[in-house]
């Protein structure tokens, strides 16, 4: 038995996402990429699970991704582990699939802050996902959005790209800027 068997969800890591595709994954790209293909193999989701890059997260409604904190990892051993056990349990709980992302990757990350194999408790993954610690991003497969849930607030890509390209143009016009574009 293996994923032909449809099962609900997959969690593999980077490594063992190589070795099912056949190809090493170095970018963020590969990481989207990877998600979405192995779920084309037979499972209904995949998370990827990329350590201190946080996860991926393919299901039937788009491609997303959770992105950790910063924290000062002291044993990422189970890490991987806890991520997949805060996702099933996430989801047991009736929450969606990108709360259960980010409830895993919030355990992920407050289990590798903690010396030895520990797992992170309720309490210290709660700590992650209330101080704002995790984010989940829509990549734009089918659900065109940004979601960053800890703030409640939803943004359309292309108005932060069009605000992106608006700060640009207002930071070149700025005089005794580095960024401005030089004339040969």
């Amino acid at each position: 038995m293996g994923i032909e068997e449809r099962p609900t969800v997959v969690t593999p890591n980077q490594q063992e996402a190589d070795r099912l595709l056949g190809r090493t994954l170095l970018t963020r790209t590969h990481y989207l990429e990877a998600a979405e293909r192995i779920r084309t193999m037979g499972p209904e989701s995949v998370v990827l699970s990329l350590g201190s890059r946080g996860a991926v997260g393919a299901f039937r409604e788009g491609i997303f991704e959770a992105l950790p904190p910063r924290v000062d990892a002291v044993c990422p051993i189970g890490a991987g582990d806890a991520l997949s056990a805060a996702y099933t349990w996430a989801m047991e709980r009736k929450n969606n699939w990108v709360e259960a992302l980010r409830w895993g990757v919030a355990a992920g990350t407050a289990s590798a802050r903690l010396p030895g194999m520990k797992f992170a408790s309720l309490e210290q993954t709660q700590e992650i996902v209330q101080a704002g610690g995790t984010a989940a991003f829509g990549i734009g497969v089918t659900l065109p959005v940004v979601m960053l849930l800890d703030l409640k607030l939803v943004i359309r890509l292309q108005e932060i790209d069009n605000r992106l390209a608006e700060l640009a143009r207002e930071i070149a016009s700025c005089p005794n800027t580095s960024l401005k574009s030089r004339k040969s």
